[in-house]
């Protein structure tokens, strides 16, 4: 099938998609764990602020001014 489809160039372009399936598949486990580290870290943040903090609105900015 491979060579069907590929013809002569078979050869260049099935390691081609195995190594673009390899560096996606790279990068997936590389953002997960960022994102999972960075989670971690915000919550360690928030406890050591004693709880996440209130966002201001536009009236208490008004309050304010």
């Amino acid at each position: 099938m491979g060579n069907e489809l590929f013809g002569e160039y078979a050869a260049y372009v099935w390691p081609s998609y195995g190594l673009t399936l390899l560096v996606m598949v790279g990068l997936l486990a590389v953002s997960l764990t960022r994102l999972k580290r960075l989670k971690r870290d915000l919550r360690a943040l928030e406890q050591a602020q004693g709880g996440r903090r209130r966002r201001r609105s536009a009236a208490d900015a008004d309050e304010e001014a």
